[in-house]
This record gives C-alpha cells, sequence and structure tokens, in this order.
C-alpha cells in the first residue's frame, strides 16, 4: 500500500514452500512497491513430506500462495543478522544448462550425476535426507567483500534443492541461477552452525549498540534441526542465542523451508539459515 511507504520499516513474507520462485517474487514487489524496503521471511513447509504447503491469513487456510505482513513505525529500527554452517565439498564449477530455477547440468553434466560424487551410502535412496545435508553454494563476490557479511562470516550463499527430476537429471532450487555461475557443492557443519550463533549475535548487538530488542522474530530453517543433530544440542544453540540477544526478550519463531533477509542493504534469499530479525526502540 503506497500510503504507508513512509514509515513502513520491513516486509514479512511467507509464500508456497516448494515452487516458489522467490527471484521472480522479489522482482514483482520491487517493481511494485519500495526496492529499497527490506524482506524477511520463510517459505511454508511440511515437514519434510515435500507434497503441499499452506498459508494463513485473516483465519483463512490458502494454497500455493503468499501471505505478507507490512512492519510500520516511525520510532522502531529493525537489525537483523544471518547464519547457515556450511563448508565447501568441491572446488569451483559452472552451471552449464539452466532455466530460471531448474538445474539440469553441472560442469556439462546432468546435476544429479555430479551430485553422486558427494552423496554418502546412507543418503542415496533418500532424496530428503540427502538435501537435508548436501546443498548448492554460491558467491556474490560484492556482497562477500562486504563488512557485514564477513562478520558474519558467511562464505555462501546456500541453496536447498527441494524437488528432482530423475528422467533429465536436474534439481530445482528456490531461486532463479544464469548459466555460466559459479557453484560449489556444500554440506552442513555442526561446528559452523555453533560458531555462527556467536556470530550472527556478535553483528547485531554492534549494530543495535547493546540495547535490548523489544521482540525478535526468529526463522530457524527447517533442515537445521534433528536431522543433523540431537534436540539437546539443538536446544543449547537456541539457549546460546537467546542469551545473547536479551534475558526474558519477547520470541517469535518460524521453522520454514527457505529464508528471506538482507544482506549489506540488499534482499536476498537463503537456505539452511537462522534469521535473527530484532526490533528496537530508536
Amino acid at each position: 500500500a503506497s500510503e504507508y511507504k513512509n514509515s513502513a520499516k520491513a516486509m514479512f513474507l511467507f509464500p508456497e514452500g516448494l515452487t516458489c520462485n522467490y527471484a521472480a517474487l522479489q522482482r514483482g514487489f520491487e517493481q511494485n512497491y519500495k526496492a529499497e524496503l527490506p524482506l524477511f521471511g520463510g517459505l511454508s513447509a511440511d515437514n519434510f513430506v515435500m507434497k503441499q504447503t499452506y498459508q494463513y491469513c485473516d483465519g483463512k487456510v490458502f494454497s500455493n500462495s503468499v501471505v505478507a505482513t507490512l512492519l510500520l513505525g516511525e520510532e522502531i529500527e529493525v537489525i537483523s543478522g544471518i547464519s547457515h554452517g556450511c563448508v565447501p565439498l568441491s572446488e569451483k564449477k559452472y552451471i552449464t544448462k539452466v532455466d530460471k530455477n531448474i538445474i539440469y547440468e553441472i560442469d556439462n553434466k546432468p546435476v544429479l550425476e555430479v551430485l553422486k560424487e558427494y552423496i554418502h551410502e546412507d543418503e542415496i535412496d533418500d532424496w530428503t535426507r540427502t538435501t537435508s545435508n548436501l546443498c548448492l553454494g554460491f558467491k556474490d563476490e560484492d556482497q562477500h567483500q562486504s563488512t557485514e557479511n564477513k562478520l558474519n562470516s558467511e562464505e555462501f550463499f546456500v541453496r536447498f534443492m527441494p524437488a528432482k527430476d530423475d528422467s533429465t537429471g536436474s534439481v530445482v532450487i528456490p531461486s532463479e541461477v544464469k548459466q555460466g555461475t559459479p557453484v560449489w557443492m556444500v554440506r552442513r557443519d555442526i561446528d559452523k552452525i555453533e560458531s555462527g550463533i556467536k556470530t550472527v549475535v556478535k553483528s547485531i548487538t554492534t549494530k543495535s549498540q547493546t540495547r535490548r530488542p523489544e521482540v525478535v522474530f526468529h526463522f530457524e530453517c527447517c533442515g537445521r534441526g534433528k536431522r543433523i543433530m540431537n534436540n539437546d544440542k539443538k536446544q543449547s544453540l537456541l539457549l546460546a542465542l537467546q542469551d545473547g540477544m536479551g534475558e526474558n526478550t519477547p520470541w517469535v519463531g518460524f521453522l520454514p523451508i527457505g529464508e528471506m533477509a538482507p544482506i549489506n542493504n540488499k534482499n536476498n534469499f537463503h537456505n539452511y539459515t537462522s534469521v535473527i530479525v530484532g526490533i528496537y526502540r530508536k
């Protein structure tokens, strides 16, 4: 709504999770609203059934839709940070055949053939298990050199592969990519996930000058849970994060299948990340 542009501080988006093309969604939003407005949120998940997701608004249930919430306020400030926790498994490769967000070939080979080199034995016949651990990594050289990205210690933009086509050897990712784009095979690492919690808290507290947030919105990828760590470890990381943001701070959490948050003031899509959004009084 154009009448809210001056007081709008952020938009929270909750799209369908299995087929969403985030790049197209972001383009449509920025062409029709306010390009510099930060976008936060997460793609709807279905507990890894990977069949259908649902969105909710005003007491109604939708599917294959997008729900949005606009955050308004002249006297508030939004400060965020992200962390993923992946390590590279491969040297640089290149996407050689792609159609928007469907990747057919990497280094002139079907993607599924390339992935076999990096899949563990217990993952071969379980795509959900495979994609809970193995993902594609991309770099944005300009943003990789930014102060914010260095503080977050993030080397890659991680992309989840929610769907595959055995007949073509292709995979689907939630955002568009161009032919010739460099890509790395990356795998989640618990030690890096743990260290990432510390760096994201440091990033936010540095920007906020140690102010306590009024409320925190936490978008934690559902792939960062019990599929890669036990519940005790998961709870200890969450408590460390909450303690770092301020004792007894109101906390609202989501478990999406893909996350949205800006880096270096540019809206971006992420997978397997923890996105922390603090709302502060000026």
